[in-house]
């Protein structure tokens, strides 16, 4: 009998250091997204880098003050290192006489960079004294480009790069025509930056083509250092996290360092979700949009079915939420916020597990001789009761 409570005492040593071992475990894991002020993504969230679609004229003037050489050299060397980590691609423009873009005659598809040879695509797509400048054109296929491989995962951007003014719209549209391209390419999530190179550009309308564009303002460079500097500072911009639900710079966090609305719900038709997660419980995300879950019941004229509800028109407001009048009132799904991450106090962070830590130096060594004594052959001496 004292031979079984020694042991046993024993025993329940090892479990109760299993047990703190773990909960340590899973404590330094909490501090760890409490840290970066996210959260770490579940499985369906899983990073992708974006999409960037470098749209590069290649009109007779580029040729002037070696704008081409110039232009090429700072897109090599700012992108290359990115071919691993970035869906990259290039459209020199215009590709088919004076004016004509063609769509899938792209330079560089995007995503596709393995084993491309930079110099002999500069080489081919060399500005020639005839080519215009079809801005308007260029985005409009970029953008096209762009949503036939967009997947809601991915986020889609275009860098527009130009010396000069549209002049292959008419002279009327030679203002609006790009300006409303890139905001039908904006209407549909692509962003658009823009930078003028040189001083034939006309600032206005780039400058208004980059605010329809989701970019805020236009980017003015006069030669190949700013221009590698504007272009990091765009992928820098790109692959910063936003509130989307997803992991944006890839560093197994959604969201972190920024404060986020409450989650889009199915009733909102102005707020697109990215996944079932931008969603109220049971919605899924659908076509970029919240879907309710599916009606189990049929309702009576002047009544509307929400979930496993039937509700009246009259408690609906314009909005086409449901308003609270009493008893029978419909409650929304809770949807979850992110936690305000801006006074994250970093004592709390660290000090809250310091015993943790200092525990945590020794854990796996303990575990392991406890697993060991706890198989050890002289405890199946218990069951011939000695």
């Amino acid at each position: 009998m004292r031979y079984f409570l020694i042991n046993l005492s024993s025993y329940t040593r090892c479990l109760v250091l299993i047990i703190l071992s773990l909960l340590c475990l899973n404590q330094e894991l909490w501090a760890q997204a409490e840290e970066f002020g996210g959260e770490i993504p579940p499985e369906e969230s899983q990073c992708e880098s974006p999409n960037v679609l470098l749209l590069l004229d290649r009109s007779g003037s580029m040729l002037d003050d070696n704008k081409w050489g110039q232009a090429t050299q700072a897109i090599s060397e700012v992108f290359v290192p990115y071919f691993d980590t970035l869906s990259f691609g290039l459209m020199t423009f215009p590709n088919s006489g004076s004016c004509g873009v063609t769509e899938g005659t792209l330079a560089i598809p995007v995503g596709e960079t393995d084993g491309i040879n930079l110099n002999e695509i500069y080489t081919t797509s060399a500005p020639s004294d005839e080519a215009l400048t079809p801005l308007s054109e260029a985005i409009r296929i970029g953008h096209a480009e762009l949503a036939q491989i967009q997947t809601p995962q991915r986020r889609g951007y275009m860098i527009l790069l130009t010396d000069g003014i549209e002049t292959c719209a008419p002279e009327a549209l030679e203002d609006s025509a790009p300006i409303a391209s890139a905001q039908r390419a904006a209407n549909e999530g692509f962003k658009t930056y823009v930078i003028g190179f040189g001083s034939l550009v006309k600032r206005s309308t780039l400058r208004e083509m980059a605010r329809v564009g989701g970019t805020e303002q236009e980017r003015l460079v006069s030669d190949q250092s700013q221009l590698a500097e504007t272009l990091q500072a765009i992928i820098d911009s790109a692959t910063t996290e936003i509130c989307d639900r997803l992991d944006n710079d890839c560093d197994g966090y959604i969201d972190e360092g920024i404060t986020c609305e409450s989650a889009c719900d199915a009733y909102s038709n102005d707020c697109p979700c990215n996944n079932d997660l931008d969603c109220g419980e049971g919605e899924s995300c659908v076509n970029r949009l919240c879907e309710p879950p599916a009606c189990n019941r049929i309702c009576d004229n002047g009544y509307i079915c929400r979930g496993d509800q039937c509700i009246a028109e009259t408690m609906m407001n314009n909005e086409g939420t449901e308003t609270n009048s009493g008893s029978g009132s419909f409650t929304p799904p809770v949807t979850q916020t992110m936690p305000d991450t801006t006074e994250i106090n970093s004592d709390s962070v660290t000090g809250s597990g310091s015993s943790c830590e200092q525990h945590h130096s020794y854990s796996y060594f303990a575990l392991l001789l406890c697993l060991l004594a706890l198989t050890r052959p002289r405890f199946l001496k218990l069951s011939q009761g000695k």
